[in-house]
């Protein structure tokens, strides 16, 4: 008869918490398209994987309460980490809904695939190029990496740090960082379109220059935004590069 031991599971289930934290916000992985017993199952292989790396997570606690109370801090810890990864792609999914507004597709919304939620075309085309590019720049291993490095950075013995706080609403900043990057050149783009506009309005007032704005705004601000795609990566890039760093300032 296999007996299975408490103490030697306890390591795994540990790793297994923060990773399933983790892969609920994380790009990619934490999307509608991936069924949830396929990320338990995910979280569960990258536990197996890590936990030979994480070292000594402690002894199992003597009492439920306090078993549940370190189950808590591991999930939270998972989720902090989460967020730091997902900080891009929030202020991509600004960006977009900024765009759209300012060039006049607000109003053509679609079903995001990955969120099941309504979106801008330029919703759906940000984050799957914020997607690829977490991928093919391996951004997705580095943060496996931070994963593994966090068990010595913060162990589940310690304990969560008053600041912790302030770090997050600081560094959640990026989010509007990186909208203003990204939507910043149609912005200014439409502040001219319309300030050209209004300029050939009072010197022409029979024109309908309003109706004509929307024409001239859409296919202005669509030249624009492919224009400045490749600029738009660069910035991406040098966001995610700083990813695994973020997701263990996070929990210091």
């Amino acid at each position: 008869m296999i007996t299975i031991e408490v103490a030697d599971v306890y390591p795994w289930l540990l790793v297994f918490l923060r990773t399933t934290g983790l892969l609920m916000l994380i790009p990619v992985f934490s999307g509608m398209t991936i069924p949830p017993p396929v990320r338990v199952g995910i979280a569960a292989i990258l536990a197996l994987l890590v936990t030979p790396l994480a070292g000594d997570l402690g002894p199992v606690p003597a009492t439920v309460p306090g078993l549940v109370r370190i189950f808590i801090h591991e999930l939270l810890a998972g989720l902090l980490m989460g967020l730091a990864t997902r900080l891009v792609f929030y202020g991509l999914e600004m960006a977009g809904q900024l765009i759209s507004t300012e060039i006049g597709l607000v109003l053509s919304n679609t079903i995001d695939p990955i969120t099941h939620a309504t979106a801008t075309p330029f919703n759906t085309l940000l984050f799957y190029l914020g997607a690829n590019l977490f991928l093919i720049t391996g951004a997705d291993h580095g943060s496996i990496v931070a994963l593994a490095r966090s068990f010595q950075v913060f162990p589940p013995t310690a304990a969560f740090d008053p600041a912790t706080a302030d770090r997050v609403v600081v560094d959640s900043s990026r989010i509007f960082l990186v909208m203003m990057e990204v939507a910043a050149p149609v912005v200014a783009l439409n502040f001219l379109v319309n300030l050209a506009m209004a300029a050939l309005g009072r010197a022409a007032p029979s024109l309908e220059v309003y109706s004509a704005s929307f024409s001239v705004r859409i296919l202005a601000g669509l030249i624009v935004f492919g224009l400045t795609l490749g600029i738009t990566a660069q910035h991406l890039l040098s966001e995610m590069s700083g990813t695994p760093d973020l997701m263990l300032r996070f929990l210091r």
